[in-house]
């Protein structure tokens, strides 16, 4: 999680149209709400770490809160090498 942390607070971050989508509908939550929730994630929040089904090169790191910012909240992200940045693929209600 350090590392997620830390690329969130330098800005190495991307939240994906259906990410954002999904926490608007489900929590009525921006960026600014998301990226506080994310600050929030220790590692009691993991879940899995899974192959993406679209992209099987892609790992995916899966986390469920129970009480974030008040809400149940399930998302998974992966790091980019390439870019160095967090891409956050989901975020929405358990």
């Amino acid at each position: 999680m350090a590392e997620v942390k830390e690329l969130i607070s330098n800005g190495r971050f991307l939240i994906t149209k259906s990410a954002l989508d999904s926490a608007r509908k489900d929590f009525g939550w921006g960026v600014d709400d998301i990226i506080e929730a994310l600050m929030r994630l220790d590692l009691k929040h993991f879940h899995k770490r899974d192959v993406s089904q679209h992209n099987r090169w892609m790992t995916l790191d899966f986390y469920k809160a129970k009480n974030l910012k008040g809400e149940k909240v399930y998302t998974h992200f992966y790091i980019d090498d390439a870019d160095n940045r967090l891409i956050v693929n989901s975020f929405k209600r358990i």
